[in-house]
């Protein structure tokens, strides 16, 4: 039992440092997608705003319990947290983007859909691989067209 409990701590542990990684990730690529002139001198401008959008998806992410579930079996009450969550951190966004004139709403938006998609891969791509990996992903149950009777 104990084995099990470190093993779940590991797995939250890794998703997390994964959220962190994809979470800058997404802030390089909405800066590239909004097109930027001068990048290294706009992420620096952007940073404290970056920061503030890494934290609040973190907190939004452990509010909806998204580290609780470890998505062995990926289902619709978790996808739709996830859209929940992306949705609110694009909500911290435009209050920033309103609040501050920074970031700009192409830069919230662009950084939300790419901590989507991140956060999607993560979530639902192990489990297609590991269905993609036994064959269940694309195997057509046999549906048989005999009744079972119980007598």
């Amino acid at each position: 039992m104990k084995k099990a409990r470190e093993n779940i701590t590991i797995k939250v542990l890794i998703l997390f440092v994964y959220d962190l990684i994809t979470l800058m990730l997404s802030s390089m690529f909405a800066l590239l997608i909004i097109g930027v002139n001068n990048f290294g001198e706009t992420y620096y401008r952007y940073l404290p705003y970056i920061i503030i959008a890494m934290s609040c998806t973190v907190i939004v992410y452990f509010i909806l319990k998204l580290y609780n579930s470890l998505w062995k079996y990926a289902s619709v009450g978790e996808a739709i947290r996830l859209v929940v969550a992306s949705i609110s951190v694009l909500l911290v966004n435009t209050i920033m983007s309103i609040s501050f004139g920074k970031p700009s709403m192409r830069w919230a938006v662009s950084f939300m859909f790419m901590q989507f998609l991140f956060a999607c891969l993560a979530r639902f791509g192990l489990r297609m691989y590991k269905n993609l990996k036994q064959g269940n992903l694309l195997k057509i149950h046999n549906v048989s067209k005999k009744k079972r009777v119980m007598i």
